[in-house]
């Protein structure tokens, strides 16, 4: 048995971990991680690291992890409702638990739990206990509660943040000393665990309230002091519940849980048990550190920390002198890695602080520009060294890396410099190898792709501004980037192979890396907006809704907050006595979302008018006032990010704004789409493929009646009214297709019978016969269906036509609802990722035709079916042909793609 690892620099030091909140904490920030064997894993990795950087950093020679049971305890006696609101933890959850303990047990870590006491009380109790003999506690918790055991032997550390906090830190953090902290928790309740609390008195009144008088009692002896009335009120009422939750909120010293500092004693891992544990969950990386059996080490810390600074050599360059000499260096390098540090986290502001390059060999150079309050003063100029780099930037014969080429290609070119040569975007890679990942950083998929042996350890992660939060020096972020660069060079080889394995080198290499270059010249070039216009309709917009709100009111017969959800559950479902459709599943009471607000509609006009009230707001807020404020004044235009790595069905969002949410249907989002202009002589184009999802579906099934449809050139939605409600085509009607139309989108998107019934306003019944109907006369589609879904539930994946790969981890689940969901997923992703390719596809042959006849026009907006362009009018009638052409002819298909293409002054003369 292995055994107590070596004594540390604090002998006298127990380590209580608060395993519970950890695991949740680590579930909810890691998403979708699973093992070879399709195990999730996400929960399990998160705590790992955590307890990994905790050993390194820490060096405890005494510790528990400590968890909570799931049997009831005495705070249920007390209030038979402790903990009533709680969900059921997912189900992925509850599944690593066994796994994350064995990451303790083969980690040698000692595990603590009691049936019938919840964590907190045995950190409390164990606290106490070891502090009465002499030993300094340290409770690494993020949860709230923990900070009243806080005492002069006692301090809490926090995981996340990195925070040590005494009795004073306590009082700074969380506004009392620790003593306080109870009487505080007390007021202010917790929904979570359902401790009442006393009402209307959340964490900043009850932090004010135990300030002045100390204690919940000392609240209650000084009542009529108490200037604010709903204060003095709901104390009133509500003293012995609050006496209640204050029991509740309160730590115990009294579990029989004994303190004998043997049992507590950290043990050298179990490298064989853990080599085999960790090449089980696939955490490829911490697997090479247990690669030779029976080998005892020290843990090595996930942080940058643990590279000897020997094994990279990275010069701060200040001086434009030495920058020239340095350069010449780089002149035949094959590979270049490039780690801009910026100072703002805008691209259309963003100036840099420093720039790291390296083409290997272990050396690296930092430019340091100066940017910033914490860094030295630089000689170099940033415009100068751009310049000078820009032969290097835009040869061909170097390969660039970094980890966000979008966004260095809008930097320069807002410089009028280009990226040239063969680009390799790291995160971009990483993204097509596992699209459901929201982290694409170098030190992430580093732990996939790397061995320590093969790269140097994980970048420091930086802020938008130089020094951010950590106040970092030239040096410290010379030093970060440095070994950003490392890892970036260390990365490519792998991610290329990985890439080649999974057959996605040609969509990599084709598609996604040209369309990095597109997206970028779309956010430099932006798209022009008439902010007066958007302040004139802001001005009518702002009369109507005074007037719907007005409305409201009268309908309720009283004025309240509409924005208050209590304050609107009670007048819809108390003074009116309406019959609200489903409660909300966190809180048990009676939902005011927009399904319920739409169920009530026809019952009574009130909810009908909050929709429209509310609709009119976000308008208001998201568009018609917030577009004004992001254009940009140099250029009259609003740039938005256009986003590769963001939806895992390969199509691309928007953001800051985001352009492709902006309504179409109603003639107020019509009206917005009227403020998008095009400068003088010079025309807006907008492309538009025709039912393309729909056309993607009938190639990929096969279907006689769908491919014969659209080879035909017929209404698609007309024919689906034919086969599935048995009429003749002449007397299909607007509703019948209507409906028809509902069916053909429902089924691509993996919509079930309830929500078909409701969106036709019709039967479960009848929308399920519709459904059994649909497939019955479009059995191509059925077989596609159910191809797809035993693909998936055998891999836990599925493909586009072009070999775009997603994970669906949802469809092997044991939880009915979450596997309907992977059925929608996989259905929908095979067919939208599809319309998502042929669409980026077209905007890279679009694009190389435009620059091969040297054009002016230039793409701004991709809306993803939807393209739209600024065109001279000289140039019109040509490009409005070589858009088509270009959308059209993309990739044969078994039916035909159609495009719309029209022009105007703005958007909204385009259609």
């Amino acid at each position: 048995m292995p055994g107590p690892v070596a004594e540390s620099d604090a002998p006298n030091r127990l380590y209580l971990l608060d395993g519970t909140s950890n695991i949740f904490r680590a579930f909810y920030a890691i998403r979708r991680l699973s093992s070879p064997s399709h195990k999730p894993t996400n929960a399990t990795f998160g705590f790992t690291q955590m307890v990994r950087k905790l050993l390194a950093d820490e060096k405890p020679q005494y510790l528990a992890v400590v968890f909570d049971r799931p049997e009831p305890t005495h705070r249920h006696r007390v209030f038979p409702q402790y903990k009533a609101n709680r969900l059921v933890p997912p189900e992925d959850l509850v599944a690593q638990i066994p796994d994350i303990k064995r990451v303790c047990e083969v980690l040698g870590l000692p595990v603590v739990e009691l049936a019938g006491f919840e964590a907190d009380d045995l950190i409390g109790t164990l606290a106490r206990k070891a502090s009465q003999q002499g030993y300094e506690v340290i409770i690494v918790s993020s949860d709230k509660d923990l900070l009243q055991l806080v005492d002069e032997s006692v301090r809490v550390l926090h995981p996340v943040r990195g925070e040590l906090l005494d009795a004073e830190g306590v009082r700074r953090s969380f506004g009392v000393p620790p003593g306080q902290v109870v009487e505080v928790l007390a007021l202010m309740g917790d929904s979570s665990d359902n401790v009442p609390g006393v009402p209307g008195i959340g964490e900043k009144g009850a932090r004010e309230l135990i300030n002045l008088y100390g204690s919940l009692e000392g609240c209650f002896e000084h009542l009529s002091e108490i200037s604010r009335k709903s204060y003095r009120e709901s104390l009133l009422q509500n003293q012995q519940q609050a006496r209640t939750s204050r029991e509740l909120v309160r730590i115990s010293f009294d579990v029989p849980v004994d303190w004998e500092p043997q049992a507590f004693l950290r043990r050298e891992p179990r490298t064989e048990e853990a080599h085999r544990l960790f090449s089980e969950l696939g955490f490829a990386r911490i697997v090479e550190e247990f690669s030779t059996p029976g080998e005892a080490r020290e843990i090595p810390s996930p942080s940058p920390d643990v590279l000897p600074e020997e094994d990279l050599q990275v010069e701060v360059i200040r001086d434009a002198g030495r920058f020239r000499s340095v350069l010449e260096t780089f002149s035949g390098a094959e590979r270049l890695a490039l780690a801009p540090v910026y100072t703002s986290p805008e691209p259309m502001k963003a100036e840099l602080a420093g720039l790291a390059l390296s083409g290997g060999r272990g050396r690296a150079i930092y430019l340091s520009f100066g940017s910033g309050d914490l860094l030295a003063r630089s000689a170099l100029v940033e415009g100068e060294v751009i310049s000078e780099l820009a032969p290097l930037l835009a040869g061909g014969a170097t390969k660039k890396i970094s980890q966000d080429m979008k966004r260095l290609q809008v930097y320069l070119l807002r410089r009028g410099q280009t990226l040239g040569g063969e680009l390799m975007d790291t995160s971009l890679a990483g993204y097509l190898l596992d699209s459901e990942r929201r982290d694409y950083s170098p030190a992430v998929l580093r732990e996939t792709y790397l061995s320590p042996k093969r790269s140097p350890a994980p970048p420091l992660r930086k802020g938008g501004r130089p020094g951010g939060s950590g106040e970092k020096t030239a040096e410290d972020l010379a030093r970060d980037s440095g070994r950003e660069c490392e890892v970036l060079l260390s990365l490519e080889e792998p991610l290329l192979k990985s890439l080649g394995q999974a057959r996605l080198l040609d969509l990599y290499r084709e598609v996604e890396a040209p369309l990095l270059s597109i997206l970028a010249e779309m956010e430099w070039t932006g798209i022009r907006v008439d902010a007066a216009l958007l302040g004139q309709i802001g001005r009518e917009w702002k009369r109507d809704l005074q007037q719907i709100e007005e409305k409201v009111y009268a309908l309720a017969g009283q004025r309240f907050n509409c924005h208050a959800p209590p304050q609107l559950r009670d007048v819809l479902f108390q003074q009116l006595g309406l019959t609200p459709g489903r409660k909300t599943q966190k809180e048990k009471h009676f939902s005011t979302g927009m399904d319920v607000l739409e169920d009530l509609a026809g019952t009574h006009p009130l909810p009908a008018t909050l929709l429209e009230y509310r609709s009119l707001s976000k308008l208001l807020s998201t568009y018609v006032e917030a577009l004004p404020r992001l254009v940009n004044p140099g250029t009259g235009r609003v740039h938005a990010s256009f986003n590769q790595t963001a939806a895992a069905t390969g199509r691309l969002s928007s953001s800051n704004p985001n352009l492709q949410n902006i309504p179409v249907r109603t003639e107020r989002g019509r009206q917005i789409r009227k403020a998008f202009v095009a400068r003088e002589g010079w025309r807006i184009l907008t492309a538009d493929y025709s039912q393309i999802e729909l056309r993607v579906l009938a190639h990929l099934s096969g279907d006689l009646e769908m491919v014969s449809a659209f080879g035909a050139g017929e209404d698609i939605h007309a024919r689906t009214a034919v086969q599935v409600f048995g009429v003749p085509a002449e007397q299909v009607t607007p509703e019948l297709r209507h409906q028809a139309k509902a069916i053909n989108f429902g089924i691509i998107y993996g919509m079930g019978a309830f929500r078909l019934a409701k969106d036709l306003d019709v039967s479960h019944g009848a929308a399920q016969q519709f459904i059994d109907d649909y497939f019955q006369r479009f059995s191509g589609v059925k077989r596609y269906v159910e191809g797809v879904v035993r693909q998936a539930e055998s891999e836990g994946r599925v493909f586009t036509l072009f070999g775009r790969m997603r994970p669906v981890p949802e469809i092997q689940s044991r939880n009915a609802n979450m596997k309907r969901q992977g059925i929608r997923i996989a259905v929908n992703t095979t067919v939208q990722g599809t319309a998502a390719d042929l669409i980026k596809m077209a905007m890279v042959r679009l694009h190389r035709t435009l620059e091969e006849k040297g054009l002016q026009s230039r793409m701004l907006v991709q809306v993803h079916d939807e393209l739209l362009l600024e065109v001279p009018e000289m140039e019109l009638p040509e490009v409005s042909g070589m858009v088509k052409g270009a959308m059209e002819s993309v990739h044969p298909l078994d039916v035909p793609l159609l495009v719309e293409v029209r022009s105007g002054s703005n958007w909204l003369d385009t259609r």
